[in-house]
């Protein structure tokens, strides 16, 4: 009796890891000069809805989403001025109402300090031009001064982004 109980629990306890795990974004890390001294490179997190495919004018979209799967990167990088090139599927959703943005080549530039560690990810606040009847929201993307474990950090911790950029408002 006390083995049926204690291998049902086991397959409970199984079934619930595996259903947990289904709903991870896949993670993986990358590091752009395993040879540089970590006081030299900086972290950066990049979400899953941002698909980085240039680092510094080098291709990168199969190096950093191996089998063309999107993910959340973990990048450790050599610090300086770096630009980044990449696109954007993301999908927002507002109460009954999903909306899938997609965007390409989109460019930055920004100088990541050595030693620090950063999150580049969006968010969609409120528009200033919503209104009761016509709901509307501000894609902005932005870089944080910390390296949040999901890379999505939302609008909750607006007072640690060094610096975002409006995408557009829908």
């Amino acid at each position: 009796m006390l083995q049926k109980k204690l291998f049902s629990f086991v397959i409970v306890v199984s079934i619930a890891l595996l259903m947990a795990g289904c709903n991870t974004t896949p993670r993986g890390s990358v590091v752009i000069d395993s040879e540089l001294p970590s006081e030299n490179t900086a972290l950066v997190m990049i979400t899953s809805g941002i698909r980085v495919t240039e680092y510094n004018g080098i291709d990168v979209s199969e190096s950093w989403y191996p089998r063309n799967q999107g993910r959340i990167n973990r990048v450790t990088m050599p610090a300086g001025n770096t630009t980044l090139l990449f696109n954007i599927n993301a999908l927002f959703g507002g109460g009954n109402v999903n909306i899938r943005v997609r965007m390409e080549d989109i460019m930055i530039n920004y100088n990541f300090e050595a030693g620090k560690e950063y999150t580049i990810s969006l968010y969609a606040p409120r528009a200033e031009s919503s209104t009761f009847f016509n709901p509307r929201q501000t894609l902005i993307l932005a870089i944080w001064g910390r390296a949040f474990h999901d890379a999505n950090p939302g609008s909750s911790y607006q007072n640690q982004i060094l610096r975002s950029w409006e995408l557009g408002e829908f």
